[in-house]
């Protein structure tokens, strides 16, 4: 029952360009299991952060990485990022305001 409520927190969805959708989650439980799992993946989000967003693709990689926290979250495989960046809508708008939404969420 735990896990079910970290699900529903922190869980923002995505479609695909073939109309299915994705999960994406900056957890920080899972953020570190990325850190274990794909150091390399871990460290490009981190220097975008440290950084800031200077073109889309510092955009899809937050978004990789939030893809890549929800799949260690529901214990599914992690696509590779070539293959992610081809199921994403060709809109630069929502992935850059996504992205953002993921780093810098609304306060309630």
């Amino acid at each position: 029952m735990k896990k079910e409520l970290m699900i529903k927190s922190g869980v923002t969805t995505m479609k695909t360009i073939d109309g299915e959708s994705f999960n994406l989650t900056l957890n920080f439980r899972y953020l570190y299991e990325l850190r274990n799992k794909n150091k390399e993946q871990y460290d490009k989000y981190f220097a975008v952060l440290e950084n800031g967003i200077q073109e889309l693709f510092d955009s899809t990689t937050i978004l990789y990485t939030a893809y890549s926290c929800a799949c260690l979250m529901e214990e599914k495989e992690i696509i590779p990022y070539e293959e992610f960046l081809e199921k994403l809508q060709p809109d630069s708008g929502l992935i850059s305001k996504t992205a953002m939404e993921l780093i810098r969420p609304k306060k309630k």
